[in-house]
């Protein structure tokens, strides 16, 4: 009896000594980042006399930020898309609309290594200005000394020497607009320019960024469309000239009334936004369309208005993403 019980005794001592002591799984804190989103724009148009034609120029500049929790730029992405070419006479008729992409897509097209006194092309100039804000805040940026619009620190003077007052106005207008993502792995960044041609000179710039994890997933996306149009009377005499980004102009871009669903163009873009977050990049580039309008049930429920330009931005953006260090 004596053995049975040592026995058991034992036995209970080996179960207890193999028991494994209870387990918890780390705890995995969510890294913060905050991304920027901010344009700056301009029209400028001449009269057109017997003389002369009247021109029109649009420029619609675009920053886009990434800064860490402490407000460190992590990811920096400047482009400008000048449309400055376009020509009517004085009976108001359109004699030449030049549509160009940005300065950033058109690469060494743009030629002006020439007239560099550093012989940069512009979007090299713009690559170093961009290298040059990571690890600099947004306030340092910003507050970066000028001398008439140019670089006077010396370090971003080595490698850009254009004219960056316009970066500077889109930067200010990110930093007013940083929003909070988690876990970002991956962003990109890019715009898609068309004109309208009907009567008057209208450019459409559309600007997309998307943030993405690991598995390419929309963890946030931002998409605007800046409208710039320069309008003219029978004499050529101009009658508007204006650069407004759809998301600035809020309620008053006034398409509510128009709306099948009672809503502002910038409420639509919010949507979808909203339906972007959560799914492959694959996904939203691939959104099934008919005649430019989105099909998908739970899209429409919030966004009716056309989407082809504003995909192709969102494309473009997907194919400029880069992975953040």
């Amino acid at each position: 009896m004596k053995k049975i019980l040592v026995l058991i005794i034992t036995a209970l001592l080996l179960l207890s000594g193999c028991a494994k002591e209870p387990t918890t799984d780390p705890v995995v804190e969510d890294k913060i980042y905050k991304v920027g989103v901010g344009v700056y724009t301009t029209a400028e148009a001449t009269d057109a006399t017997a003389e002369e034609l009247g021109t029109a120029a649009v420029n619609t500049t675009f920053a886009w930020v990434v800064t860490d929790a402490d407000g460190v730029i992590v990811y920096a992405h400047l482009d400008t898309v000048q449309n400055n070419k376009s020509t009517f006479d004085n009976t108001g008729a359109v004699v030449d609309q030049v549509l160009k992409v940005s300065k950033g897509q058109l690469l060494e097209e743009y030629n002006m290594k020439g007239a560099s006194e550093i012989g940069k092309e512009w979007y090299e100039q713009v690559d170093h200005m961009e290298a040059w804000m990571i690890g600099k805040t947004l306030d340092e940026v910003i507050n970066t000394e000028l001398a008439d619009g140019y670089p006077a620190d010396a370090d971003l003077a080595t490698g850009t020497t254009i004219h960056v007052t316009d970066f500077v106005a889109a930067l200010e207008d990110a930093s007013a607009k940083l929003v909070e993502v988690k876990n970002i792995v991956s962003v990109g960044s890019d715009t898609f320019t068309s004109a309208s041609f009907d009567g008057k000179i209208q450019f459409n710039t559309n600007a997309a960024l998307v943030a993405l994890d690991a598995d390419g997933v929309v963890l946030y996306a931002n998409i605007d469309v800046v409208q710039s149009k320069v309008e003219f009377d029978a004499t050529g005499v101009v009658t508007l000239a204006t650069s407004d980004s759809k998301k600035v102009l809020g309620d008053a871009y006034n398409m509510k009334g128009a709306s099948e669903i009672g809503k502002e163009w910038f409420e639509q873009a919010a949507a979808f936004e909203t339906w972007a977050v959560g799914k492959a990049i694959d996904a939203v580039v691939g959104l099934e369309l008919a005649e430019g309008y989105p099909t998908d049930a739970d899209l429409l429920t919030g966004t009716t208005i056309r989407m082809t330009e504003i995909v192709a931005a969102v494309d473009a953006a997907n194919k400029a993403v880069v992975t953040l260090d």
